[in-house]
Order: structure tokens, then C-alpha cells, then sequence
């Protein structure tokens, strides 16, 4: 994949010259680089998978020192926590086809505005057949239906810190990447 990346950048005419690995992209998205030295624990829960990475920033050079994760938890659980929760609420038993997707996407739109500084309710309507089902969730409620699968994340991180021979307190810094 290395080698088709580096390929392709060469077909745009561009000078290629390092290729770097997700976890240290997001370091130096955030300017960690300019900081020289640092253990950074890279936390990052994507749509579909969740994975945590601790870096060793030494000089302005970045060292993988653990990987850990879980490919089938990711930001699309945090999703599915909110359509449960409102079919339950609104009695919504199979909801399938255009209609489960209407909530789906309105799941994600309440979850981005409730990850938002200062919000602290969003509202999620869903017209199905000229009926109207609606609903608002707190920023305390979502964190209550999220918490469960938040919580499947402590294990991996866990695990990378172990890998990696190291505590919580040694860690300079945590960035979370994948989104609201």
C-alpha cells in the first residue's frame, strides 16, 4: 500500500517524501511535532473501527510503541445506541429500508451536535408514511446510552499502555481522531 501511495503521488507530479502511518499523521495535525520530545496516546474511534496507538515523539521523530484495538467497535455503535433508544421511545419495532436510514442519519446528526462545546439537548425527527415521530435527547442521556460502548474501548487501551511498558501518567498526550 506503501508503494502504491508513493506511486500515485508521483503520477500527480508530486515529490513524495515520506510516507507516514494514521496515527502520526494525526500527531502532526495537531502540531505535536513542534513539542520535540513526548509519549502520545493516539485514540481513535472511526466509523466502523476503533483503534489506540502510543507514539514516542523523540526529537521531532515519531516511534510506534504499541497498537492495539477493536475492528468491529467504532463510531457507528455510538449511532446505533441512539436508534435503538428511540425506536424503544417511539415503539418503532422493525424499522428497515429508507426509514431505518433516516434514523440512522439523524443519529449521527444528534451526535455531532451533542459533541459540540456548550450543547446540551438535540432533537431527532423521523416522518415515516406521513406520520411524524420525534423526539430530544439530552447531552446527559446520550452519554448514558454511549457510555456502554465507550467503555468496550478501555481494554485495548489498556493493553497498548502494557505493550508498551508504560502508565496512564506517562503519557504527555492524547489525541482523539475519527470525528464527533
Amino acid at each position: 500500500q506503501r508503494q502504491a501511495t508513493r506511486a500515485a503521488g508521483r503520477l500527480a507530479g508530486w515529490e513524495v517524501l515520506r510516507i507516514v502511518n494514521e496515527p502520526t499523521a494525526a500527531s502532526l495535525a495537531y502540531g505535536l511535532d513542534r513539542k520535540k520530545n513526548g509519549l502520545i496516546a493516539v485514540y481513535d474511534l472511526g466509523g466502523g473501527t476503533f483503534d489506540l496507538s502510543i507514539l514516542r515523539l523523540s526529537n521531532g521523530v515519531f516511534e510506534v510503541l504499541a497498537t492495539q484495538g477493536d475492528t468491529q467497535l467504532g463510531g457507528d455503535d455510538l449511532d446505533q445506541a441512539i436508534v435503538n433508544w428511540f425506536c424503544a421511545e417511539q415503539g418503532l419495532n422493525h424499522l428497515e429500508g429508507e426509514g431505518r436510514a433516516a434514523l440512522i442519519d439523524a443519529a449521527e446528526q444528534a451526535k455531532k451536535t451533542l459533541s459540540r462545546d456548550g450543547v446540551s439537548s438535540a432533537g431527532i425527527e423521523l416522518n415515516l408514511g406521513g406520520k411524524k415521530f420525534a423526539s430530544k435527547l439530552t447531552l446527559e442521556h446520550f452519554e448514558k446510552l454511549v457510555g456502554p460502548v465507550l467503555e468496550k474501548t478501555r481494554r485495548p487501551c489498556e493493553q497498548a499502555l502494557r505493550d508498551a511498558g508504560l502508565k496512564r501518567e506517562d503519557l504527555s498526550d492524547v489525541v482523539l481522531v475519527g470525528g464527533p
